[in-house]
């Protein structure tokens, strides 16, 4: 028996199913579909995760890490840059990677950013040496960059929007695309983007990243062609909100990821997350929008290589 959830799809206002503890059988049936579909060369990318340390201590490690994903159907990774530090390591985890890994199946990226919450001493030299970094193999994107308004010890929101927009030139210079963090910051997130870079005529479009579950957030995405990427909390039982804007997404901007270690879904809720987990936050796409899950992997790869140009495998 497979996973369809075109057979079990949500009607009218019943609830889509949620993977729970209590769904053991659901669980298993999830894992032989992915892997037929793996057999057939159709994978999921987890296309935001934390891959470098801290998160993991060493590049083996993250290699491990990766072949459990791709024992699941989830082949592909987007390791995503922070600090300059970790974007560093994250163009030399791709090319250990692919240096060391023993199974043509596995597939990671990189993006280089700098995370509003780490910009405290940004200064215009930090953009510089993020362009410099941006030409490197493997990476395909700019980020996680954007605003994070929740903490009250975080940089100034002044800093944060400098240090957002002159990232945002960087992407257009560098002819990438980039993954917006955004927390508590929607009205600022959107207008810098509008003005710094969805107008420029070199953009090359973007995700915002982890969405948060806001219906005038998604209509801008919408409205600008900007993908959204859902994450585990969209498997929690109060997510009713990210749910909704996941049934009012289009297919064609819809991506999955983990933000590992962090978010784990349903059912593995206190465990640390890994990118392994990006199918069940597919299972939930699926089942709110009644496809089945063949339709999601097919149609978030066909997103994930529109988005990201410089995916080649």
């Amino acid at each position: 028996m497979t996973t369809n959830a075109s057979s079990n799809n949500n009607k009218g206002n019943e609830a889509p199913i949620l993977l729970g503890k209590q769904h053991k059988a659901e669980v298993i049936n999830l894992h032989h579909e992915m892997t037929r579909l793996s057999k057939q060369g159709l994978f999921i990318t987890d296309t935001h995760a934390h891959m470098v340390k801290p998160y993991m201590n060493t590049y083996a490690e993250a290699l491990e890490v990766l072949e459990q994903g791709a024992n699941l159907g989830v082949n592909r990774t987007i390791a995503i840059g922070i600090t300059l530090e970790d974007s560093q390591q994250n163009i030399e985890l791709v090319k250990y990677v692919n240096t060391n890994k023993s199974r043509n199946n596995i597939h990671i990226y990189a993006t280089v950013g700098l995370h509003p919450s780490d910009v405290f001493n940004y200064t215009t030299t930090d953009a510089e040496q993020l362009a410099t970094l941006a030409k490197q193999g493997g990476v395909v994107g700019i980020g996680e960059i954007g605003l994070d308004y929740h903490y009250d010890n975080a940089p100034s929101k002044i800093l944060q929007q400098q240090a957002f927009r002159e990232q945002l030139e960087v992407a257009l210079e560098a002819g990438l695309p980039v993954a917006i963090h955004n927390r508590d910051a929607h009205t600022d997130t959107m207008k810098i983007l509008q003005e710094t870079y969805t107008s420029h005529p070199k953009c090359k479009g973007g995700v915002m990243h982890c969405f948060p579950g806001d219906a005038k957030l998604l209509r801008w995405c919408i409205t600008h062609n900007f993908h959204v990427s859902y994450a585990g909390n969209a498997t929690f039982k109060n997510a009713e909100l990210i749910r909704e804007d996941i049934a009012n997404t289009p297919m064609e901007l819809i991506l999955v990821e983990t933000d590992a270690p962090y978010l784990t879904p349903s059912p593995f809720r206190g465990q640390g997350n890994k990118p392994q987990n990006t199918i069940y936050t597919a299972y939930t796409v699926a089942r709110v929008k009644g496809v089945s899950m063949e339709e999601i992997v097919r149609q978030t790869e066909r997103n994930v290589r529109t988005l990201f140009g410089k995916v080649t495998a």
